[in-house]
Parts: C-alpha cells; structure tokens; sequence
C-alpha cells in the first residue's frame, strides 16, 4: 500500500462515516443534553466505532471463510452497500427511522449503541470496506497501515462529533447540504470501483 492508496482508504473511510450528515444528526439529537453528556457520547461512540471496524477488519476475512463467502462477492454486495449508502446524502431526502428513534428518545444511553453507533456511525457499508481493504493487503506493514487509517479515522470521528454541536450552529443546514453531497458522489464513485472489480472476477468475459 503506498501513500496515495492509504489517503484514498483513510477518505473512504470518512466518506462513507458522512462527518457533514453525521455533525447534523449528533448535534440534532444531543441538543437536549448537557455539554459533559455530549463529550462522554463522543468518546464512547468513537470507542464503540473502533472496535467494530478493528475487529471485522482483522477478523473479517476468518468470518467469510467459515461462511463459505467469497471476496469478489462480497465486493459485489459492498459495492452496491456504497452505492446506496450515497445516493440519499445526494438528494434530499425525509428523516429516517434512525433519525425518528432519536428524536424521541429522553435518555443518551438509549441512542447511544443504536443507532448513533450502529448504523449511523459505522455499518454494513464501512464493515464490507475494511475487510475488501485487509483481504487485498500484501503483507504485514499493509495491515499495519489499514490498522493505522482506522485510528486515525476513529479520531476524526472523534473530533466531528465533539465539535459538532459549535460546527452545526456555524455551518448552517447550506452547508452541511453541500459537504454531505460531496461525500455522496465520493461514496458511489468507490461503490461502482469495488463492484466492478467484484463483477470482473466473478465473471472474466465481461472485462
């Protein structure tokens, strides 16, 4: 992996987290909180975050092999996980079920794991990214730094969501629009890479 592949994992990785929809929604749905809440929910998300995406990343591959699952086929259902998980933040789109559950809730700990972590945070789309990422790795020093693209992703997560209350009052709903489109067309642009390099080996006469 040389310095250009691991940039374009590390924005992957951003990219399909959403920082512009992700300050929006945390800062919606903690507005009711005090100041401590939020940055203890912050840090608990990312930790949250990190564990996941560490352990499929490292794990992952032992798990499609127990399954019986192949690479390529995953990389056809990862591609199309990226595909849609763009398209909504292109167009404009209602509030989600996610979005509705948070809404309602009164107490922090009751959004904290569903769905601020899972699937707001981190989902099928970044749990299929990792393990297409590790899987293609070539060695040691390759995992090494998928491992580091991780953290350092962890902790821009981190940072999103503890500033994202002071962000969202800044940036207004304009902007957020603006960035969360941008982030769209990154993600369905690494969604039609990935699926067709899955297509392409799954059946070779269409290449």
């Amino acid at each position: 992996m040389d310095i250009n592949q691991f940039v374009l994992f590390v924005i992957g990785l951003l990219a399909i987290f959403s920082p512009a929809a992700s300050i929006s929604v945390f800062a919606n749905s903690t507005k009711g909180f005090s100041r401590d809440i939020q940055k203890t929910m912050a840090l608990r998300i990312t930790l949250f975050y990190l564990l996941i995406i560490l352990v499929m990343a490292w794990g992952g591959q032992i798990i499609l092999k127990v399954l019986g699952i192949s690479v390529e086929s995953l990389q056809v259902v990862g591609g199309l996980l990226l595909i849609i998980a763009g398209l909504p933040l292109c167009i404009n789109y209602g509030t989600s079920d996610a979005q509705a559950q948070i809404l309602k809730s009164k107490d922090w700990k009751n959004i904290l794991m569903v769905p601020l972590t899972f699937p707001i945070t981190v989902g099928g789309a970044g749990i299929s990214y990792v393990i297409i990422t590790m899987q293609e790795s070539t060695g040691l020093t390759d995992s090494l730094l998928i491992t580091l693209g991780i953290l350092i992703t962890g902790f821009l997560i981190w940072l999103t969501y503890y500033f994202a209350g002071p962000i969202s009052s800044k940036l207004g709903p304009g902007a957020t629009d603006i960035f969360s489109k941008i982030a769209g067309i990154i993600l369905m642009a690494l969604g039609v890479t990935i699926l067709a390099a899955g297509v392409t080996t799954l059946f070779p006469g269409l290449a």
